[in-house]
């Protein structure tokens, strides 16, 4: 249970703790008539009911031993609004972490389709200004069917990795599927920011090719007509838009 003051909580009692405090010889009498303020823990974990799992799980399995399975204790503006048992804590982050799993991307791990188009949907309900923007490695067919799919697949992780590296701390990043990215930053984006991310991929992405395709700088491959072509080393191309010079209605726009 949780003691309160008026609305406002001052303590807690699990009933392992209450058990121990009245049992042996002398517990019930020694507390029977004592105020509940003697027993109680006035050290409990309190968060406002608004903070997000991951942060109220971090800070729970922070406590010292003693305290670890302790249940945490919710306000709302300082008023009590109830607890949250480990047990019950658990079991929610595990429930979004497997539906975040769904909803991601094997390869990058980033999120995919559902969660980009639910990130999008918010954005443009919301009225604020936003810049959207689609990243394609171009000539990544070439390079996929000359060095195979696992090769292939090195330089999608790379492009991921270098998106997140460079781009604005509160961007959303997701994987549309194969070479093609999507990010999204509620403000008007940097071109700075892009240019950093062409140029460090346009940099990293040659060392996965080979040595003579390096040196003459292009694979030689079928086009998509089965006629043999000289593509050039993959590069990176970025589309943005600025929701301010458009009157975005909907996503698909």
């Amino acid at each position: 249970f949780v003691v309160l003051e008026g609305e406002i909580p001052t303590g807690m009692m699990t009933r392992e703790k209450l058990a121990l405090k009245m049992s042996g010889n002398y517990g019930f009498p020694l507390y029977q008539n004592k105020p509940v303020s003697l027993m109680m823990d006035d050290q409990f974990l309190s968060l406002d009911d608004q903070t997000p799992i991951n942060l109220v799980s971090e800070m729970a399995m922070s406590r010292t031993l003693d305290r670890l399975y302790d249940f945490i204790v919710l306000t709302n503006h300082g008023n009590f609004s109830g607890i949250v048992t480990i047990k019950r804590l658990l079991e929610k982050t595990v429930e979004i972490e497997v539906n975040a799993a769904k909803n991601r991307n094997p390869l990058s791990g980033l999120p995919g389709n559902i969660m980009i188009e639910e990130y999008l949907n918010r954005c443009v309900s919301s009225g604020e200004p936003y810049t959207a923007a689609y990243f394609d490695i171009r000539h990544f067919k070439a390079f996929n069917d000359v060095y195979g799919f696992e090769n292939g697949d090195l330089i999608i992780k790379l492009l991921s990795e270098t998106l997140q590296r460079y781009l604005p701390d509160d961007m959303f990043v997701g994987h549309i599927g194969g070479d093609d990215f999507f990010f999204l930053v509620p403000a008007p984006v940097l071109e700075s920011a892009c240019q950093e991310v062409i140029l460090s991929f346009t940099l990293v992405s040659p060392s996965l090719a080979d040595e003579e395709d390096r040196q003459r700088g292009f694979i030689a491959a079928e086009d998509r007509q089965g006629v043999w072509r000289e593509f050039p080393l993959p590069t990176l191309s970025i589309a943005a838009l600025d929701s301010r010079r458009l009157a975005i209605t909907n996503p698909y726009e």
